[in-house]
């Protein structure tokens, strides 16, 4: 670590910042609870351990103007090198594991401040709700902007069986231009990405093949995100009010494109010029979610009643106010060895390809008030 005072100046080399650990007896495997009558045990054979590790390491990180009260940290900048790395890796006793490898260049953020969140005392009760508080501290930063300019990814997955691996997911990541701007107490002005491209190849079980997905999307903006309103929704001591939180004010995408393999040879795509949504908000249900991952933990599997009541009441705190889709673009192949495309008039225009099935719409769902827009609202 080295100290320039006279800019003011902090700089870390060869920083590595690490975490992993292990959580013993998850229930990992499916669990049919419909036929439950209230509460059970998990079966002890379905119970796994979980191991998981994070990294993230940078040959230089510069901190300016940083200051510490009381445990809130202020800093006018904070950067890292452009060789920054992440590692993230999971693995489920003896059913598979997962990886993430990947880079970020063009990392800064300007006027930020943050308070340390407290990390909590082991409470083998709740294992998930004693974090909570930690989340909801962790969320509240303020800053004047927040910037990744290059994030690249890579990922494998694989199952294991009678002590084989086995590939069963690989694919890439390139994210540009990943941007977060005038955020106060974690409420985010505007959050944006100028493109993101996505390859992943998954294995098709019954044939033993790898099939592929491509995605590509342009330019996305969402403005007025409020980033603790989810976490409200599951905190017991936040009361049921009936009043609307806005979560995101707008968003938009554009040049959305995704192409995915159903067979050796045979591709579904689908394209969207452009969507949009506006007033997206939520309104504090009733739950006991944090209670149930607790139990869930403890080897206790929910009543089906209590998991139902649950999900409804999470479903019916969303609501939307305006959403639209436009130019909307469905490639669709059959067996007939041609290639049909209607034309805007619906007159068909046939190729000595597979037949496709395109067509082209505008889509708008408008609701004209808060009760129209709420989802699940009777």
């Amino acid at each position: 670590m080295e100290y320039d005072a006279g800019s003011d100046t902090l700089t870390i080399s060869d920083s590595t910042l690490s975490f992993g650990g292990k959580i013993e007896d998850l229930p990992a495997k499916e669990t049919d609870v419909t036929g439950n009558d209230g509460e059970t045990k998990v079966e002890p054979s379905k119970l796994r351990d979980l191991t998981y590790s994070m990294s993230l390491s940078a040959g230089a990180i510069t901190i300016t103007g940083l200051k510490h009260d009381n445990g809130k940290f202020t800093a006018a900048s904070w950067s890292y090198s452009d060789d920054t790395e992440f590692d993230v890796a999971g693995a489920v006793e003896g059913d598979g594991r997962l990886k993430m490898e990947g880079r970020l260049t063009g990392t800064l953020a300007t006027n930020y401040s943050f308070t340390m969140p407290e990390i909590p005392p082991e409470d083998p009760e709740h294992p998930v709700s004693r974090w909570l508080p930690f989340a909801t501290t962790s969320l509240l930063m303020s800053f004047a902007e927040i910037k990744v300019d290059s994030t690249g990814a890579t990922m494998e997955a694989y199952a294991e069986a009678d002590g084989q691996e086995t590939l069963v997911l690989s694919g890439t990541l390139q994210m540009d231009g990943y941007r977060m701007a005038n955020a106060v107490d974690g409420l985010i002005g505007e959050y944006t990405i100028d493109s993101v491209s996505q390859t992943l190849r998954t294995l098709d079980v019954k044939s033993g093949q790898m099939l592929g997905q491509t995605t590509r999307q342009g330019k996305t903006v969402y403005t007025d995100v409020n980033a603790a309103a989810i976490l409200n929704l599951f905190d017991p001591d936040v009361a049921e009010t009936g009043e609307e939180v806005t979560l995101v004010g707008s968003g938009s995408t554009i040049d959305y494109e995704t192409t995915q393999d159903i067979a050796e040879g045979l591709s579904v795509a689908m394209a969207v010029e452009k969507a949009s949504i506006a007033d997206i908000t939520v309104i504090k249900r009733d739950n006991n979610f944090l209670e149930m991952f607790d139990k869930l933990l403890n080897q206790t599997v929910p009543a089906p009643e209590e998991l139902i009541t649950n999900v409804f009441q999470f479903y019916r705190s969303f609501g939307v106010g305006d959403a639209r889709i436009s130019g909307i673009s469905v490639d669709i192949p059959t067996h007939s060895g041609r290639e049909h495309r209607p034309d805007h008039q619906g007159n068909g225009v046939d190729r000595p390809e597979l037949q496709r099935n395109r067509r082209d719409a505008d889509c708008r769902s408008r609701c004209a008030g808060a009760s129209a827009g709420r989802i699940g609202q009777a």
